[in-house]
């Protein structure tokens, strides 16, 4: 009998040990995504790329209730994502593929929902403006909410819009928001209490700022259109320098910068002399626009019409430390667009990669002198890369993702995923790439999908002997023609009533 209740014991026990071996196995086991999320696009970089021991292949689409303009946030199994306009903010298991809260935002959501300890932070506001001063109407502010079940845990309101993605410095435990309002303010994470702020005399309209090493780095503009980049010292709490952008004239305050190197780098739209050329015209919309764009030059301002100017876009590097110009170089020219700007950058082995709305162009950059590595004509882009494996993804806004091999420039492949990809840009995830749409749904797919399809770009304009037969030749031959049949019917008539003969 003994022997039988020992025996039994020793089941229960190994049973027991089983469990907790297959429990711990459990917790253990490798996730989608990473354990933090501390800033903008996951570190100072902009590229957002984790991989584990996951090995589990899915590809499907997650329908939220508005357009996604935020980069969302991948944190083990769980995938969190903001909305433009609705506010709405969800929490969603990529491996059992359901969702698991749902709770919303004052205001619109362009901010991502960063991540440290089971605590989101997340920006809300819109872009419309109170002044030139002041961005941002209705409630505006930053929140924080319970991953785990949704709960907003408190809130901080602001004067000015919270598009910017929030910095959570792990070091000093602090979270940075910049606003719409030209402040920046240090709260405490796990209260939301103020513990310090800086009126910065720049707003920022979507530049997420950047952490590296006690510094915050971010562009802005005041409210005389000036605009300048800021080194904050978070240490000191203050600015440690500032370095005014005087040719600039739009997109320094949209542009989330990157980090290498001991230099700080960003985009942005300076003025340019040049104007839409008869060829452009006529690629754009075709020959009607060629001949108001012939009429704007040769009669300005007469019937409201003006060429059509051009803008250059540019990328700077600035030195961390003193905030002096290391380069600058040009794009290329463009014209103008009518939200996000300029592009934001991404860091991959030494070298930057952008996507330029104003010139439908992504670049490949040295980060080191600013020199132009590659160039790849496309449709018009305003979101981040992604780059992993020596082959980057861009994303444009035409729902198409490109994977382009980072040393030559060639494409290796795309697949179209869903209506505008911006501004938000993809992430990789143990080789799924993620990335939100205008349509309102988020997009997970191999990235093997993507190197597989076949490519169909680039694109090719018209020929220039085609824009000349159509605009020009054709349009002569057939005046000539009708001025030729117009004479000899006149002449048939005064013939006819002179009763003079018809020749033949």
């Amino acid at each position: 009998m003994l022997a039988s209740y020992g025996k039994k014991l020793s089941g229960l026990c190994l049973a027991f040990v089983l469990c907790v071996i297959g429990a711990g196995s459990v917790q253990a086991s490798p996730s989608i995504g990473p354990d933090e999320w501390h800033q903008y696009r996951m570190n100072e970089q902009n590229n957002p790329v984790y991989n584990s021991e996951y090995s589990k292949e899915f590809d499907q689409y997650i329908e939220t209730d508005g357009e996604v303009r935020s980069t969302p946030v991948v944190i083990g199994n769980k995938i969190f994502i903001g909305n433009h306009g609705t506010g709405t903010l969800q929490a969603y298991n990529l491996v059992i593929e359901n969702q698991n809260w749902e709770t919303s935002a004052p205001n619109w959501v362009h901010s991502e929902m960063i991540y440290n300890d089971e605590q989101l932070f997340v920006g809300y506001g819109n872009r419309m403006f109170q002044s030139s001063e002041l961005r941002g109407t209705g409630e505006s502010g930053v929140m924080s909410v319970d991953s785990k079940t949704g709960e907003t845990l408190w809130q901080f309101s602001t004067d000015g819009t919270v598009m910017p993605t929030p910095v959570y410095d792990d070091e000093r435990d602090a979270l940075y928001v910049v606003t719409g309002g030209a402040m920046l303010y240090a709260l405490d994470p796990g209260t939301g209490e103020e513990k310090w702020s800086i009126d910065l005399g720049y707003r920022s309209s979507m530049s997420s700022p950047v952490l590296s090493d006690g510094m915050l780095y971010v562009g802005g503009v005041s409210g005389d259109r000036e605009y300048a980049f800021l080194g904050i010292d978070v240490e000191s709490q203050e600015v440690a320098w500032t370095t005014p952008f005087e040719n600039v004239e739009a997109g320094l305050d949209d542009v989330p910068p990157v980090i290498h190197d001991g230099k700080v780098i960003t985009t942005a739209v300076e003025g340019s002399e040049d104007v839409r050329t008869l060829k452009e015209s006529y690629d754009k919309n075709g020959a009607p626009d060629v001949y108001q764009n012939i009429w704007s030059r040769v009669f300005p301002g007469q019937a409201g019409k003006y060429p059509v100017e051009k803008y250059n876009h540019k990328a700077y590097a600035m030195d961390m430390e003193s905030g002096e110009f290391v380069w600058e170089n040009s794009l290329g020219d463009g014209e103008m667009v009518k939200n996000n700007k300029s592009g934001a950058p991404m860091i991959y082995e030494d070298h930057v990669y952008v996507a330029s709305p104003i010139t439908q162009e992504f670049y490949s950059l040295d980060a080191e002198s600013g020199e132009k590595a590659w160039t790849f004509e496309a449709n018009a882009a305003k979101a981040p890369p992604v780059a992993e494996d020596g082959i980057v993804y861009f994303a444009d806004t035409e729902g198409f993702v490109f994977a382009i091999h980072t040393d030559s420039g060639e494409v290796e492949g795309e697949r179209w995923i869903g209506d505008t990809l911006a501004p938000s840009g993809p992430l990789l995830m143990n080789d799924h790439l993620i990335a939100g749409s205008q349509d309102g749904n988020v997009y997970a797919v191999l990235k093997e999908d993507i190197l597989e399809n076949d490519v169909a770009f680039p694109k090719e304009g018209s020929s220039y002997l085609s824009y000349l037969v159509t605009v020009f030749v054709l349009p002569v031959a057939l005046f000539v023609i009708a001025i030729s049949i117009g004479v000899y019917l006149v002449r048939r008539i005064i013939r006819t009533e002179r009763g003079l003969p018809l020749k033949e």
